[in-house]
């Protein structure tokens, strides 16, 4: 019988991808299993460095915290680590029409049609967002740290998961392993939410009980927390002014030529040398409408379980939809 992997190359192959981004995506992936070891193993190496292995504690806690308090349902993920070479483990191509918020999608076997594209090699991502640009998109690119592969393959812990403090290692380990708990096919926004709420809630949680309320880690993430949310709110702000001028009145080339003025007075307040439809999409994909699903929480009681039990009921052809309905009812 094909391994699970095999099964995934080939349903690939068959959903009109090209041989050669199938190729290149089965050798990325291959090389990576290939350099994993158990973390038990690496931690009782005495070569091994101790912020390393500080940091190895952290993730076996927080994959604990994961399944015994979240009540994510246990799996073998992360539980084997692997280094990876450069700053990202893979690159990620998005893009959208330039006169509206439209995003291209390409369709991938069991997952759907999705937002964006990963690429092993940056070559590869950077190529395809000019080839798109020259179509006349707006695109981006951007390395991203982990991905999951939804308990078809084991997902190693990844050294680019590590490069920042116990907060966001935690954070970023409860988004991945919260995609195996609930995932619509299709419905990338509100799975990547849904994960974003995950992740940084009980990743603060963690930190409570790890290193205690009062303690720096703690601190620290709740800070950079507060960082994200504000600069959330001016992607918002920055969302509903091109939307309105996309909607509004006037040829593209007018549009396109105002909306300059536009990106330029958001550029220093978001940080960002990049700006455009591509870009507001990509970052407002994971932080949009979070307080819908602290609401649906509040409603347990905070129970964990109950409430992604409640997520995993949702009507699967639209979860957001279907959630708003259910907090508009009185509960």
């Amino acid at each position: 019988m094909p391994s699970r992997a095999a099964v995934l190359a080939l349903a690939v192959a068959l959903s009109g991808c090209s041989p050669v981004y199938v190729f290149k995506a089965w050798r990325g992936h291959a090389r990576l299993l290939s350099s994993r070891r158990p973390i038990e193993r690496v931690l009782a190496d005495p070569a091994t460095p101790e912020p390393l292995r500080e940091k190895l504690r952290v993730v076996l806690d927080a994959r604990r915290f994961a399944f015994e308090t979240v009540g994510i349902p246990p799996t073998d993920n992360y539980t084997e680590y692997a280094a990876v070479k450069g700053p990202a483990v893979t690159w990620v191509v998005s893009a959208s029409r330039r006169t509206r918020f439209e995003a291209k999608r390409w369709w991938f076997p069991f997952v759907g049609r999705v937002p964006y594209k990963g690429h092993f090699e940056r070559s590869d991502a950077e190529a395809e967002r000019a080839a798109l640009e020259r179509d006349d998109w707006d695109a981006a690119c951007g390395g991203v740290s982990a991905y999951s592969t939804l308990r078809w393959l084991r997902d190693p812990v990844l050294s680019t998961m590590l490069e920042s403090g116990p907060g966001e290692t935690a954070e970023l380990l409860l988004h991945e392993l919260s995609h195996a708990a609930v995932f619509f096919k299709g419905q990338v926004d509100f799975n990547e939410a849904f994960a974003t709420y995950v992740g940084e809630t009980a990743g603060a949680e963690f930190l409570a009980s790890r290193f205690g309320t009062e303690s720096a880690e703690l601190a620290e993430y709740r800070r950079a927390l507060g960082e994200r949310a504000a600069k959330a709110k001016t992607v918002d702000a920055l969302y509903d002014e091109l939307a309105a001028l996309y909607g509004g009145p006037g040829s593209d080339a007018e549009k396109l030529e105002a909306r300059k003025k536009v990106f330029e007075r958001y550029r220093e307040p978001l940080g960002l040398a990049t700006l455009n439809n591509a870009v507001v999409l990509a970052h407002r994909r994971y932080r949009y409408d979070l307080s819908d699903f602290a609401t649906a929480r509040r409603r347990t009681g905070g129970d964990w379980r109950k409430w992604l039990a409640e997520m995993k009921s949702l009507d699967p052809k639209d979860p957001r939809a279907d959630l708003k309905r259910r907090l508009a009812t009185p509960g």
